[in-house]
């Protein structure tokens, strides 16, 4: 399990999202969210888009998926909150 020191919540444990879901973060705008469980080791998140281009690419994160996926690092803390910013408890 990685950790991350979060510039809001401090050290915290370490999550990957994709760059789409990141913005979201940033501008507010909800662009879908699909997530393994937060409980996971290493819990990752993606957009909608992100997911059909995994779908397409016969779930997996190949090709285009992969390419477009452009994953980066967030704090457990902010990946909880994309999950809130797109509408889901």
């Amino acid at each position: 399990m990685a950790n991350t020191n979060c510039q809001t919540h401090g050290p915290q444990k370490a999550t990957f999202v994709c760059v789409h879901a990141v913005d979201t973060l940033y501008d507010r705008r909800p662009r879908g969210f699909h997530w393994t469980s937060v409980d996971d080791e290493d819990p990752c998140g993606w957009c909608e888009e992100c997911h059909e281009r995994y779908l397409a690419a016969g779930e997996e994160w190949v090709g285009e998926a992969e390419a477009k996926l452009d994953a980066k690092l967030l704090c457990i803390d902010c990946f909880r909150s994309l999950i809130r910013l797109n509408g889901f408890n």
